[in-house]
């Protein structure tokens, strides 16, 4: 019968899952609360045995909340975020890259989402994506706002794995 029941959760590894949100100033405005709204939905579908960190970037990147399972708090983090500056893809990425770098926890899948236009330096952007590949982190892109759509798809393509949410 369809509809009865709570549906089944497929099993899977714990997820560590950065989220890191471009607030330059090309997302100020509409594409910025569409990032927001998005970071927030997206800390909703973790599950408990998953954790989320937030880094935000613009000239420069900064973690703003570390690596929690505490939904509440995240989503207070992303509330409070304003936007202005630069863009730094490659910033953004690489403060990603240290903080899973510090954790060192192979047992976990490890995700990153950025959200942003894509409006950054093409080439510097690739390489940060280039070692998080090597570095067995899946990154995923949402465009937001006048996207530069082939950075961001750049961005993911040297990722292969797939992983569960």
């Amino acid at each position: 019968m369809f509809g009865v029941g709570t549906p089944e959760v497929p099993e899977r590894n714990p997820i560590d899952l950065v989220l890191i949100l471009d607030r330059s100033g090309s997302m100020s405005g509409t594409p910025w609360t569409k990032a927001k709204e998005a970071a927030k939905i997206i800390v909703d579908l973790i599950l408990p045995q998953d954790r989320c960190a937030v880094i935000d970037f613009s000239d420069s990147a900064t973690l703003r909340q570390g690596l929690t399972s505490d939904k509440e708090l995240l989503k207070q983090v992303i509330s409070s975020l304003g936007s202005g500056g630069g863009t730094s893809i490659h910033a953004g990425i690489a403060r990603g890259i240290q903080l899973i770098d510090s954790v060192n926890d192979t047992d976990r899948q490890r995700v990153f989402m950025l959200l942003s236009d894509g409006e950054s330096n093409e080439s510097s952007a690739l390489a940060q994506a280039n070692s998080a590949a090597e570095k067995g982190i899946t990154i995923f892109t949402l465009g937001l706002g006048g996207v530069n759509e082939r950075l961001l798809k750049n961005n993911c393509k040297h990722n292969r794995r797939r992983v569960q949410i």
